[in-house]
């Protein structure tokens, strides 16, 4: 795979595409946005969590659904991407 490529998908690296400080391999923006999506949800509380009550219950709707949207589809829509987002910032 040329340098100029994503480790991960071989898409053309973009402009402004960041170096890893410690010798790992790049990706592009929409695998790194992959990577922070799966990285979310992996640690928002599940219903037979801990921390679970603690999200609204518009937030208990949302984030299953999201899941399963993830799980199917490998991405989200912008739309699910800033809500979830904005949940995972109010919740850090």
């Amino acid at each position: 795979m040329p340098d100029d490529a994503c480790a991960k998908c071989g898409a053309a690296l973009g402009l402004g595409t960041q170096q890893p400080l410690f010798g790992g391999k790049i990706v592009c923006h929409g695998c790194q946005r992959i990577e922070r999506i799966g990285m979310i949800l992996r640690n928002l509380p599940k219903a037979d969590e801990f921390g679970w009550s603690a999200l609204s219950p518009w937030e208990r709707e949302f984030v299953p659904s999201v899941r399963s949207y993830f799980e199917k589809h490998g991405d989200l829509t912008e739309a699910q991407y800033r809500r979830l987002e904005e949940i995972w910032e109010r919740r850090t």
